[in-house]
């Protein structure tokens, strides 16, 4: 472990079990930090500053990274899950995949390493919220709103899809962060597959969010992923997820047989352009979905432009 002096930042690998120790630089007493994860650790080239999200195989801190002299988002996986091989993997996958993926609306990856055995993942720090935070706020997204979210998400999409094959499997509004500066980005790429590799792959993904054929663990393509943003859509626009159920089995159900569903225009009002534009790309066969992203996006933008008031931001 290493840390960063208090009062002249110079970094100081301690020795083991030491409590308090002198700067060697600057002859102050300083307290070593009781974990490597604490404000002020060094991990690489990154200074920790602050926890600012957690999953349940890895946490997220703000970071600065020295070299650079910016901020970034710091990836560490848990150490239960850094000591088994296919975590390991899977992380290491995740980092490789986002670094391939250069575009305005994918979470950048700057460098994936290893040190004293914590593996991490440092990205591009992004200020803002998540597009569930939002929702939660605000409880109903603006039509046009929703529509540009997910028309940015979209964008992101189609180059993975047509750079890598690559479907994410988990779109979700957690997983979409909305940028001060307007962008929406996607992250968290950590169960992304190829098409090659979909047929093999465990069942993987959120349960509100996944399509019938996840479920079945039948192929997969990008029309996989459209069903999950037609689900985040639905989300943004009328406050919860279209199937919610006591546990997977039921919510797995809903997604295979029911219909969608939506509120009364008395409850919320929705366009009927809108709710067939989800119903398509929730269609529970996916060969009466949207077939690709080229056809999502002419969708959306052709509605755009009849429905939003600002239409030449579009």
């Amino acid at each position: 472990m290493r840390f960063q002096c208090t009062f002249c930042f110079t970094i100081i690998r301690p020795p083991e079990d030491a409590e308090r120790l002198n700067c060697p630089n600057c002859g102050k007493q300083v307290a070593v930090p009781r974990s490597p994860f604490e404000a002020g650790c060094v991990i690489d080239d990154f200074v920790i500053q602050n926890e600012i999200g957690q999953g349940g195989m890895a946490t997220v801190y703000a970071a600065k990274q020295l070299s650079l002299d910016r901020i970034v988002a710091l990836k560490i996986l848990s150490d239960q899950y850094a000591r088994q091989e296919k975590f390991r993997q899977a992380f290491l996958k995740e980092a490789k995949a986002a670094a391939r993926l250069n575009h305005p609306n994918i979470v950048q990856a700057i460098r994936v390493d290893e040190e004293d055995g914590i593996l991490f993942y440092a990205m591009e720090y992004v200020k803002g919220q998540t597009l569930s935070a939002r929702i939660e706020k605000e409880k109903t997204l603006e039509v046009d709103v929703a529509l540009n979210i997910i028309q940015q998400c979209a964008e992101a999409l189609h180059l993975a899809w047509t750079q890598e094959q690559l479907i994410h499997r988990d779109i979700k509004p957690d997983n979409i962060i909305l940028a001060e500066d307007g962008y929406a980005k996607i992250m968290d790429l950590g169960i992304a597959v190829t098409v090659a590799e979909s047929q093999n792959a465990e069942i993987s993904g959120t349960p509100a969010y996944m399509a019938p054929e996840q479920f079945r663990k039948e192929r997969l393509d990008c029309r996989t992923d459209i069903y999950a943003l037609g689900c985040t859509l639905y989300h943004a626009l009328v406050g919860f997820p279209p199937f919610d159920g006591e546990n997977v089995k039921e919510i797995a159900r809903k997604h295979v047989f029911n219909p969608v569903q939506f509120p009364s225009n008395d409850l919320i009002f929705l366009p009927q352009r809108i709710k067939r534009l989800i119903t398509r790309m929730m269609a529970k066969d996916p060969a009466d979905r949207i077939r690709d992203y080229d056809e999502l996006l002419g969708e959306i933008v052709a509605l755009r432009k009849r429905l939003s008031p600002n239409k030449d931001q579009i």
